[in-house]
Parts: structure tokens; C-alpha cells; sequence
């Protein structure tokens, strides 16, 4: 699947700045990017967005780095005053006129780390292909100093790269 939607130019785009940000920093830090950097273009397609997830997923494994690392791509709904549930709707049309995408690289281990906030998570189905070994979800949710201002909700759409059980 990596590399099906995109051009050379694309993908040794997004090999130089792995080479360049992912691979030095190892586990300890959080990279991340939006994805429209990538492209020479400015409608990008669903299909191209998650064909990078895959570039990005083969990489890590390519360089040994996946049992330490994953892979997330995180694909902006829009903002909310209220926390809402999912519905199949959301799925009809996924804008990236708000804010484009983005591919994290972050620390297998993050999840240990307590994170203060208020949200709502669903494992969903998505209408279109992704890479094997990858989790989809959709979150509402906003961090705990937004919790304390009173701010909005974010909804996204998350693409997880797990490993494959044994």
C-alpha cells in the first residue's frame, strides 16, 4: 500500500525529512508534521494522505525502529463547543480546509504517560484502505488547561499503527 497514490517527488520528500528528523531523534522525542509539506500540490486526496501513513510505517520498519517507535496520522474534523459522539456522517466528507494532516512519529510508551483532559474515543471503521496492522478511531476531546478555560473541542480522526500480535 505505501507509495501506491504517491510521486517520487512526494515520497523522497518525505524520506529526506525522516532521514533527517525521525531517524536521529530515536524514541525520545515526538516528531511531527503536517503532511501537505509533502506534496507539490494543493488538493490532496485521502487515498494520497494515508498512502504517506503507509511510506511512514514501511520506514520505520525498514530501519528497525518500529518496535519503539509508531506511527500516527492525525486527520482534523474541526472544532466543537460540545463534546460530540460519532456518526457515520462524519465520515461522508472529510475537510482538510481547516487544517491539513499530520503524521506523528512518537515513543511506543506514550500512553503510560498520564495526560490531563476530557474526551470521547471510538474505534471506527473508515471507508477507505489503510495499512495493515492500524487502528482507526475518532476522538473529540481538549486538553486540561482547555477544560479549565472553557475552550472548544478538537475531533479527529486517528490512524494508529499497531504491531502485529504473535
Amino acid at each position: 500500500m505505501d507509495g501506491l497514490y504517491l510521486n517520487m517527488s512526494t515520497q523522497n520528500s518525505f524520506v529526506l525529512w525522516f532521514n533527517e528528523s525521525v531517524k536521529p531523534s530515536g524514541r525520545e522525542a515526538c516528531i511531527t508534521s503536517h503532511v501537505d509539506r509533502f506534496f507539490e500540490k494543493q488538493d490532496i486526496s485521502i487515498a494520497e494522505v494515508v498512502s504517506l501513513f503507509g511510506l511512514a510505517i514501511t520506514l520505520l520498519e525498514g530501519e528497525g525502529l518500529a518496535h519503539s517507535i509508531k506511527a500516527i496520522l492525525v486527520i482534523p474534523l474541526g472544532d466543537s463547543e460540545e463534546i460530540e459522539l460519532f456518526d457515520t456522517s462524519i465520515l461522508a466528507r472529510i475537510p482538510f480546509d481547516h487544517e491539513p494532516p499530520s503524521i506523528y512519529f512518537v515513543d511506543r510508551e506514550i500512553d503510560k504517560i498520564f495526560e490531563r483532559s476530557e474526551e470521547y474515543k471510538k474505534t471506527i471503521s473508515v471507508p477507505f484502505s489503510v495499512p495493515k496492522s492500524t487502528i482507526s478511531y475518532y476522538r473529540c476531546f481538549r486538553s486540561g488547561d482547555a477544560f479549565d478555560n472553557l475552550w472548544e473541542f478538537t475531533k479527529c480522526l486517528y490512524l494508529e499503527h499497531y504491531l502485529e500480535q504473535v
